[in-house]
């Protein structure tokens, strides 16, 4: 936590966080590393399900999961039973001595327990509630389970994400809940910017179908402005200029972004090719033998080469290109430009991702090379600094609200 003199945006802004997995500890994961005093309410026992997803090959299994330290790090951890009445009673009486409250639960799960928006501005009327789910609160699919993959599936994602050959892929990452999670960051920003100037609360209602939309820029406009549907390109730029691909070397791969016809006879030049065959390309259909045939004339040369050749080759250029990168090397790239995202962050070799997505002239986010609170670590320490007293935690437990303290 910050001290009390820093000058962190949201220090002093507590943020009771029921959400679990990705979409809603990446966004309140952004407040914290603003300054933020996050309280992660878990489940006994298990908490948060990413505790044990996505390891790495290596990783001790006994520990939390990398992903989860990345986003956790810096919050504070109690273990509410939210299924019983006492642990009910004491989200409710934390919630009124909170500033924000974000949840990912399933539309109505909230409602259940007695703890929905509804139910706590009767007695927090400047609160800021925010649910983060797959289709939004309401709709007929609202109550339908979202995952990432589901959501790249129902948006259209998919539609134009693979190969001719090969169909319809997801990703190999989360993009949806990782947006979603920005997006509802900037969403409860903005609501604490308006309450600060007007008093007021509000209710968000972040949904990770619209944070899909907003992905798809490119070709949902084009398919709202004249019905195009558009189809598996692979790696083809949507241009489909005949230098805007990616192309495989003897090493590895190259993917450029030559759009125009200047860049695109650069390009040819550098292939030892004739620079009409760029303009012959562009009048053709690109399905066409023809074309395909232009295609692999350029992608021959490509491969006779190693990529470091070609990064000589276009980077005095001013085209844009890149090597295709494996993870180590893009940490790499990170660490070499100076970014925040990625930091040395402990002894043990381990590094602090997701540190601080962006960079700021003063007080900007940081990481501070710490784990991911335990789970329950901090149940005593928070209940002790929302007022409650010695018994009336023993009594508490008694009831079946907390895990072991």
């Amino acid at each position: 936590m910050p001290d009390s003199s820093s000058t962190l945006p949201y220090h002093g802004i507590r943020i009771l966080d029921f959400s679990q997995v990705i979409a809603g500890p990446i966004a309140t994961h952004l407040l914290n590393a603003s300054g933020a005093d996050v309280i992660k309410i878990e489940a006994p026992a298990k908490g948060d399900q990413l505790r044990k997803l996505v390891f790495s090959s290596r990783q001790d299994k006994s520990r939390d999961s990398a992903a989860f330290t990345a986003i956790n790090r810096g919050k504070r951890s109690i273990c509410l039973d939210l299924k019983s009445p006492a642990g009910q009673e004491v989200a409710m009486r934390m919630a009124g001595a909170s500033d924000v409250i974000v949840e990912n639960f399933r539309p109505g799960v909230m409602q259940r327990l007695g703890l929905d928006y509804a139910s706590i501005v009767k007695n927090v009327p400047n609160i800021i509630y925010c649910s983060v789910s797959g289709y939004g609160q309401s709709g007929p699919l609202s109550k339908r389970p979202a995952y990432d993959s589901a959501i790249q599936a129902a948006s259209g994602m998919m539609a134009s994400t693979g190969h001719p050959e090969t169909g319809p892929t997801r990703t190999g990452y989360t993009p949806v809940d990782a947006s979603a999670g920005l997006l509802a960051a900037f969403a409860l920003s903005s609501a604490l910017l308006r309450r600060e100037r007007t008093g007021l609360g509000q209710y968000l209602d972040v949904a990770m179908l619209d944070a899909s939309m907003l992905l798809q820029l490119t070709t949902m406009t084009a398919c709202l402005d004249d019905g195009t549907l558009g189809s598996l390109q692979g790696n083809i730029s949507p241009a489909h200029s005949l230098t805007a691909d990616c192309f495989e070397a003897t090493d590895g791969a190259v993917l450029v972004s030559a759009l125009t016809a200047a860049q695109g006879e650069a390009i040819m030049k550098c292939l030892e090719l004739p620079a009409r065959l760029w303009h012959e390309y562009m009048e053709l259909a690109a399905d066409s033998d023809a074309a395909r045939a232009i295609k692999q004339t350029v992608k021959q040369a490509f491969a006779a080469k190693p990529v470091q050749h070609w990064v000589d080759q276009f980077e005095p250029l001013g085209v844009a290109f890149e090597r295709v990168n494996r993870l180590d090397q893009a940490a790499e790239l990170v660490r070499m430009q100076k970014r925040r995202m990625i930091d040395p962050a402990s002894t043990d070799g381990s590094v602090c991702s997701y540190g601080g997505a962006f960079m700021a002239s003063n007080d900007g986010p940081d990481c501070d090379g710490t784990e991911g609170p335990a789970l329950g670590a901090h149940t005593q320490e928070i209940l002790q600094a929302y007022g409650f007293k010695t018994e009336e935690i023993s009594e508490l437990q008694k009831r079946g609200a907390f895990g072991a303290i």
